[in-house]
């Protein structure tokens, strides 16, 4: 691997193991390929590692929207001293 790829697959790893807590199955996950002369692909193990995390399901209730005639309304004139 040249070296360019080899620091970014190693930033990538890093970044990885700290983000997605996974240091010890990520270093074994790496040395198993080495061992079994496999590509190290960054991607692989993002998608091995990774965690789906969606955005929480918010629960939205919808006003009366004719509440907006309230606003629509001629208001009375106020008058100031």
């Amino acid at each position: 691997m040249e070296s360019r790829l080899a620091c970014q697959l190693i930033v990538g790893l890093l970044h990885l193991a700290a983000t997605e807590n996974c240091e010890v199955g990520l270093g074994e996950a790496v040395m198993d390929k080495i061992l079994k002369n496999q590509p190290l692909r960054l991607a692989d193990f993002q998608n091995q590692f990774k965690k789906n995390t969606l955005p929480p399901l918010l629960s939205i209730i919808q006003h009366d929207l004719r509440s907006y005639d309230e606003l629509c309304k001629p208001q009375k004139e106020s008058v100031y001293d």
